[in-house]
């Protein structure tokens, strides 16, 4: 049985568990493996003849191949039924050209050339984008523009331009900050420039 792609969860797929036997069947115990979870409506045994849906859901914790089971025990003599369970956990990554954008010196109230961030995803499914924004200790000397959709494709790249204008002299600094959505991680790249 196979699960497809997961970040945090899969779409459910569904394990019938059906008695075609001649006596009632007991169910013992339904278990799992890690990455794995089920929920069923088998109530401990089946009349002959009757079925329950296990439904097995994909929630990985790593990215990449990942194997488990699905283990039915009851008093069927060919107990344990065993179900193999395949998945691969996918994770967007969000990667940035720069940790840190200097502008050295810039005349108040005049714009310096913008200087660019690369904005990259690479994980291996889409990274949703929240929002990028300006903040720390002087946001409001400092301009970004960007052509970032709201989610950014697996090996796709959009960029953020920064300027610098100073309204008074002296040292300025900021973050601008690009953050997402879970399970990637947001990230900042530090500004800076001085005011003469």
């Amino acid at each position: 049985m196979s699960d497809g792609n997961g970040l945090v969860g899969s779409a459910t797929q569904q394990v019938t568990l059906a008695n075609v036997g001649t006596t009632t069947l007991t169910i013992n115990s339904i278990q799992w493996s890690a990455n794995f979870s089920d929920s069923n409506n088998c109530n401990g045994s089946l009349r002959p003849g009757a079925s329950c849906r296990i439904n097995v859901r994909f929630v990985p914790t790593t990215t990449g191949v990942l194997t488990g089971t699905l283990t039915i025990t009851d008093s069927d003599v060919t107990s344990p039924q065993v179900v193999t369970l395949t998945g691969t956990g996918v994770a967007p990554v969000l990667s940035l050209s720069v940790n840190v954008l200097p502008f050295g010196n810039q005349t108040v109230n005049t714009t310096s050339a913008s200087q660019t961030v690369l904005v990259s995803n690479t994980g291996t499914a889409p990274l949703i984008i929240n929002n990028i924004a300006l903040n720390g200790a002087n946001p409001n000397q400092f301009t970004q523009n960007n052509n970032c959709p709201g989610t950014l494709a697996v090996d796709a790249s959009c960029t953020v331009n920064v300027a610098f204008r100073p309204r008074s002299r002296g040292n300025k600094s900021a973050n601008l900050n690009v953050n997402v959505a879970a399970p990637a991680t947001s990230k900042s790249v530090a500004l800076t420039g001085t005011g003469i």
